[in-house]
């Protein structure tokens, strides 16, 4: 299942969504990013980008259900629209032209920008196609996700590194004994 709701909607329900706002007077950029107990980045090894996106895919979704997660919220930091004017004009992308058609027949268009809660059992083929609109429209503002209970909050860079970050001394306990049943690695980021 994959369930759209208002960026208003979703900023109300999860206030700790990281959020970016250029602020034309002072010609500067405003940040917000919640306080967080632990962090860490992850990173997979893989032979090619196809094999990194499939793996991606598998792991996260495989850790999520794990932690006992039953669905995802994901929200961009700005005010942007998931799908772009980049997104939807590059024909020389077919893995793109892809990912973009899943969120048109998912109505996450060129106007939409709120948040999309995705359950567990649609998040594998949901973040391949995900995945791929990061990892090739450069366009796109960072997006970030959570759980519904806010637990933890990740986000996955165009390299295909995760940050998982969390919010409760369980959670860090949990996602330290977890972490170690997938192929993540931890890294160093500066």
């Amino acid at each position: 299942m994959i369930e759209k709701s208002s960026r208003s909607d979703c900023l109300s329900k999860y206030p700790i969504f990281p959020l970016r706002h250029y602020d034309q007077d002072r010609e500067e950029e405003d940040f917000f990013y919640p306080n967080v107990i632990s962090g860490q980045w992850l990173e997979l090894s893989y032979q090619n980008d196809e094999g990194l996106t499939l793996l991606l895919a598998k792991e996260l979704t495989s850790f999520f259900c794990s932690f006992g997660i039953k669905s995802l919220i994901f929200l961009g930091d700005t005010e942007q629209t998931w799908v772009t004017k980049n997104g939807l004009s590059r024909k020389d992308y077919p893995t793109l032209l892809q990912a973009v058609r899943y969120f048109l027949e998912h109505k996450i268009d060129n106007n939409f920008n709120g948040g999309v809660r995705v359950s567990i059992d649609a998040l594998q083929t949901f973040l391949i196609h995900f995945y791929s609109m990061i990892r090739c429209d450069a366009s796109l503002p960072y997006f970030h996700f959570i759980d519904n209970d806010q637990q933890l909050l990740c986000t996955i860079h165009y390299s295909g590194q995760v940050r998982i970050d969390r919010f409760t001394d369980a959670a860090n306990k949990l996602f330290e004994a977890l972490i170690l049943r997938t192929g993540f690695r931890k890294v160093e980021r500066s």
